[in-house]
């Protein structure tokens, strides 16, 4: 029967990388192992492991003997045959002082699964002045131990990861954000919003906001466990690349790079939305029709006089409610159409935004989008927001903008005296209502 033998050569930068996966690994589970999996088409072997549905794989560059040895099967080993191999491939590079760790690869061609070979030296006695890796192996004891099929679950954690969309960070942001996030540390969750620039952590059950300084692009909030920051500071340590993937994924978090891949569950994290929201003090809700309202502020932005300003008044009522901009000599005033409308008895309600700052807003779908669930709320510290929700995030806003409450009373009279010019110049009669009381609906909202 004819033998062949291979050695998988690892760097030591990816030594960390499987320490981790290691200490993954749940005993007596039924993933309690890790799989071996060769890509003859990108020349890789990805090894595989983890504990459902926190899996981790780092990518593997075949050596030239492998690559020529395309018989070469997927593998699994067990999870302490895993830990035995990689302790003394450690401790046999530490004595040889290559640059790499070594599994070394043997089977038969009619055989269903390869063996691998452990040189285990932990007892090794070298006569004098023997030293070189042949001595070493030579007294080294070996351990030939079969391999068993890889586990489904590891090969569809490698199928599935294709099929992701990751938005790339580069990494000197992802250290930023972590510097920004260590102070804070224990925490049980932490949110950074990319337009507000705050920090929601929550700690003890109870959430707390800190404002930062940081400018970062993202399409969504990174929210995060302490281990998904464990997680991050570890592959910014142990990648070349200057990008860093990330991507959510319901609960949880995914962080990706040339080398490697992990998957995190963010236990909690429906809790954690819950308690943002609550932490809220919302104003007002209601829905709209996004990309009209969008529009008018883009037109706004065409009259000199108002870019130079870069204010407008959203004027939140029961009624027709109105996006109005006023500079000197013009006055613009647009009926906007809002659902749903509930206010703490407020019959009306008005806050003053930038037009540039709503414009540069990233809106998922917003040309597909017919309505949009806004509200107008209250941080901890009283600041106050307009924030927009998506379906993907329902309990609290997907992007936030900074606006400013309007309650001076001049300028409350100001802007009703230019709907009442608006009401009169199309014929309008505007209707008196009395004994309306709108309550805040939370169902509605979430």
């Amino acid at each position: 029967m004819k033998k062949k033998s291979v050695e998988l050569h690892i760097n030591r930068s990816a030594v960390e990388s499987l320490k981790r996966i290691q200490a993954q690994l749940i005993n007596k589970s039924s993933d309690f192992c890790a799989s071996f999996c060769f890509d003859f088409n990108n020349n890789q072997c990805k090894v595989v492991g983890g504990h459902a549905p926190e899996y981790s794989f780092v990518a593997l560059d075949l050596s030239d003997d492998i690559k020529t040895r395309k018989t070469l099967r997927s593998f699994s080993l067990s999870g302490d045959v895993f830990e035995n191999w990689l302790r003394a491939a450690i401790d046999l590079q530490w004595l040889t002082n290559d640059e790499f760790i070594t599994l070394h690869i043997d089977g038969h061609l009619k055989d269903s699964n390869h063996s691998i070979v452990i040189y285990d030296t932990k007892a090794v006695s070298l006569l004098d002045e023997q030293d070189d890796t042949n001595a070493i192996l030579a007294r080294a004891c070996r351990r030939q131990i079969k391999t068993h099929d890889p586990l489904d679950a590891h090969m569809h954690f490698i199928d599935s990861d294709t099929q992701r969309d990751y938005q790339k960070v580069t990494k000197s942001t992802c250290q930023n954000l972590i510097h920004e996030i260590e102070p804070h540390l224990p925490f049980q969750m932490i949110e950074f919003n990319p337009e507000t620039k705050e920090l929601k952590i929550m700690r003890d059950n109870q959430i707390d906001t800190s404002k930062t300084n940081l400018k970062i692009e993202l399409g969504h909030s990174f929210i995060s466990s302490e281990s998904g920051v464990d997680l991050l500071s570890h592959v910014i340590r142990n990648t070349t690349d200057k990008d860093i993937q990330l991507r959510q994924e319901n609960d949880r978090l995914i962080i990706k790079t040339s080398e490697q891949c992990s998957a995190l569950s963010l236990k909690g994290l429906n809790e954690f939305k819950q308690k943002v929201a609550n932490s809220l003090n919302v104003l007002s809700t209601f829905t709209v029709n996004i990309y009209p309202f969008k529009n008018e502020v883009r037109t706004l932005r065409n009259y000199l006089d108002v870019r130079s300003q870069d204010i407008a008044y959203f004027v939140i009522q029961n009624e027709d409610s109105f996006l109005v901009a006023n500079v000197e000599n013009e006055t613009h005033t647009k009926p906007i159409l809002v659902s749903n409308l509930a206010m703490k008895s407020n019959e009306q309600l008005i806050v003053q935004f930038h037009l540039k700052s709503f414009i540069d807003l990233k809106i998922p779908n917003i040309t597909e989008m017919k309505k949009m669930k806004v509200s107008i709320y209250k941080n901890n510290r009283l600041e106050t927001y307009m924030g927009f929700f998506d379906e993907a995030k329902k309990h609290i806003p997907a992007q936030s903008l900074s606006v400013e409450l309007i309650k001076n009373t001049q300028k409350i009279r100001e802007l009703n005296r230019m709907l009442e010019d608006y009401h009169k110049d199309t014929g309008l009669v505007k209707q008196k209502k009395t004994g309306e009381n709108h309550s805040l609906d939370f169902e509605s909202m979430f």
